[in-house]
């Protein structure tokens, strides 16, 4: 695995995933890029710091891919009657390296299917 990322399962954990990744050592000792984790059915990407190296700006970024499986959740219009929706979601997370894709880092696609 390169320098630049590493993976984290994060299963049965609760809260803001972002703060986990504060704690991850590449993030600490600033040798990653992106701290990315996933299997937490929610697709996000948090900017965690931008600091200063010998080589430039470092920007590192907190990546969770979520899940790519159905997905229900509690219907909001009225919550107390307990009553999910099941829908299928899915993201992709691709890293480049040097000019790879116009320079640019990674590429993250989400998207979400009704249930058959």
């Amino acid at each position: 695995m390169s320098s630049d990322y590493r993976v984290h399962r994060s299963q049965g954990v609760e809260g803001p995933f972002f703060q986990y990744a504060l704690r991850e050592r590449a993030y600490r000792n600033r040798t990653a890029t992106s701290i990315v984790y996933g299997h937490t059915h929610h697709h996000e990407i948090v900017p965690l710091d931008r600091s200063y190296a010998d080589s430039g700006p470092l920007e590192q970024l907190y990546i969770n891919t979520g899940t790519w499986r159905r997905v229900y959740e509690l219907a909001q219009g009225n919550p107390a009657e307990q009553e999910f929706i099941g829908y299928n979601v899915m993201t992709y997370l691709t890293f480049f390296k040097g000019d790879e894709r116009h320079g640019r880092s990674f590429e993250t696609w989400s998207g979400a299917l009704a249930c058959d």
